[in-house]
């Protein structure tokens, strides 16, 4: 993983940064969609508690109700590696948020007057496709909003330091990018903007459909029903087809 280990840089003024699932789950509490079930704070396994619960709850949909919120630099990053196609292989990695801020509604960073887009747990995902014979990054994909946001990059075409491949986070939205700069949305009101404020070289952690038990849990990363821990994801298998452009993204469409 040396060589394709990703370096992510936050905006400056980013305040919820990632957290690793066992420190999620340990500091959460379980909710259905109107009533707190338990504290995981008080239990000893707060993941095999998770799970018992998840279980005892079997047909309603339960979440995570994180009652801290922002994350820290020490956090790992989660990846799972896809060799099913003989063509590529394909290396996605997961990023966990305890909390996904507000949308930069009026266009800039320091506009924060209208709030929307805040909610509780928030999954990032981008993926970087690498030649079988020569482990190079052909293509990489960047998530954001969902999968009509999302964009496709050519290897050659990546940022790199020191030969590892540079990701900008988008600050508040966490959505993914290749370059720093604002990205345009929405006819200009709903942008994202990254830039090289807080740096991130993460330790990448291997995960499997069951490996770590917290892959276990279906339910919801955040309350009351945001995002699912990385097996639950439609990511887990799969990237999108189409690449956005400016275009696309100016018009939402």
């Amino acid at each position: 993983m040396m060589n394709i280990s990703p370096i992510i840089w936050f905006h400056s003024r980013e305040a919820f940064l990632p957290e690793s699932a066992d420190n999620m789950i340990a500091q959460a509490e379980v909710w259905t969609a109107k009533e707190k079930i338990s504290s995981l704070r008080e239990e000893k396994d707060p993941v095999q508690a998770l799970l018992q619960i998840e279980e005892k709850y079997k047909g309603q949909k339960i979440a995570l109700k994180h009652t801290s919120l922002e994350g820290s630099l020490a956090a790992p990053l989660y990846y799972r590696v896809d060799k099913r196609d003989p063509q590529f292989i394909r290396v996605v990695f997961f990023l966990l948020f305890p909390f996904n801020g507000d949308l930069s509604i009026c266009g800039t960073p320091s506009c924060r007057w209208i709030s929307a887009g805040a909610h509780q747990g928030d999954l990032e995902r981008f993926s970087l496709l690498l030649d079988p014979q020569t482990m190079k990054i052909t293509k990489a994909y960047f998530g954001a909003h969902g999968s009509k946001d999302g964009l496709w990059k050519n290897g050659e075409d990546l940022e790199y330091e020191d030969g590892n491949p540079v990701i900008y986070c988008a600050y508040g939205s966490h959505a993914l990018y290749p370059t720093a700069g604002t990205w345009y949305r929405y006819f200009g009101v709903a942008n994202d903007v990254t830039e090289k404020g807080k740096k991130w070289q993460p330790e990448c952690i291997e995960i499997e459909d069951d490996y770590p038990e917290w892959q276990k849990f279906s339910g919801a990363l955040g309350w009351p029903d945001h995002s699912s821990f990385p097996r639950s994801h439609s990511a887990w298998d799969e990237d999108p087809v189409v690449s956005s452009n400016s275009w696309k993204r100016w018009f939402g469409c």
